[in-house]
């Protein structure tokens, strides 16, 4: 299982080291697909904003968040749902502390 986890990391971290810069020529699924286009919209955020790559990163990442946001909700839904109900955990360890 560490061994599958630490292939994984390996595969997905890119393992590579290049100073070229990424543009959408760039070869890689993940430069290609994920670091060009975030990079252009940051960009094009910060110069809407006079170059201030701080507002585009923000405005990005509220972006990201916004989309992803479905997932949050019904994560958290489930999460409450599982508080609420009683688990055989939960019954166990009522029953020794009653016990005990």
């Amino acid at each position: 299982m560490v061994g599958l986890v630490i292939a994984l990391v390996a595969i997905l971290s890119g393992c590579g080291y290049s100073t070229d810069p990424i543009t959408k020529d760039s070869p890689g699924f993940w430069s290609h697909y994920i670091v060009f286009p975030l990079s252009w919209v940051i960009t094009w955020f910060a110069d809407l904003f006079g170059g201030n790559y701080a507002v585009g990163i923000i405005i990005v990442t509220i972006i990201i968040r916004l989309i992803i946001m479905p997932l949050m909700i019904k994560q958290i839904k489930s999460q409450k749902r599982n508080d609420e109900s009683p688990t055989d955990a939960k019954r166990v360890t009522n029953e020794i502390c009653i016990k005990g």
